[in-house]
């Protein structure tokens, strides 16, 4: 009788474990709250997030009317790196102050240190969209990126929302190998009763 309850916790923990989906997050918070990324300002750019719970904003970097202006390029990075394979989706929008449109200032995403634009150049217009399902593995990095051609005339503003991370569900391999040693506890357990 004791390997009968055995087995049936062991059967319900493992159920469990399949369920459950891991980690979870909507918004920047827990594993993704703002104090888990870490912020790179490129060629001495001046670039800034604001980070609530619900929200990031980035600003490009912009030394207009400054004497340190070097009309260089320079990139603002805000990134993490996962812990376990994650499953990202946002909302994103973007506007450009910088005269001479949105090619000098461009919103990004990075995943896996490759660099992905969400803005469109040439453009003055508001802009935003959306990103879903990108898997992000353990130990690589994500993050998002304003990057500025020259640091002068303008910044372009990214704003980040609907923030959703959730943990990957284990592949169909992973699934098949813990469902074979649950049936193989359940035969040990069998054939000891049978014993």
């Amino acid at each position: 009788m004791k390997l009968n309850a055995l087995a049936f916790n062991v059967t319900l923990a493992t159920a469990g474990l399949l369920c459950a989906g891991g980690a979870h997050a909507d918004g920047f918070t827990g594993d993704y709250a703002a104090g888990q990324w870490t912020t790179l300002n490129s060629n001495g750019g001046n670039g800034t997030v604001a980070a609530t719970a619900s929200t990031l904003t980035l600003t490009s970097a912009d030394f207009t009317g400054s004497p340190d202006a070097t009309f260089e390029s320079s990139l603002f990075s805000y990134f993490f790196t996962a812990v376990a394979d994650t499953v990202v989706s946002f909302d994103w929008s973007y506007l450009t102050h910088d005269d001479n449109g949105s090619s000098y200032d461009t919103l990004n995403y990075t995943l896996g240190g490759q660099s992905f634009q969400l803005s469109t150049d040439d453009s003055f217009d508001a802009q935003g969209g959306s990103v879903s399902a990108l898997l992000v593995k353990a130990g690589s990095s994500f993050g998002y990126q304003m990057a500025s051609l020259d640091s002068w005339g303008g910044s372009g503003v990214g704003t980040i929302t609907n923030f959703n991370a959730v943990a990957a569900v284990p592949e169909p391999a992973s699934v098949a190998l813990m469902l074979a040693g649950l049936g193989l506890v359940g035969a040990v357990v069998r054939r000891r009763q049978r014993d």
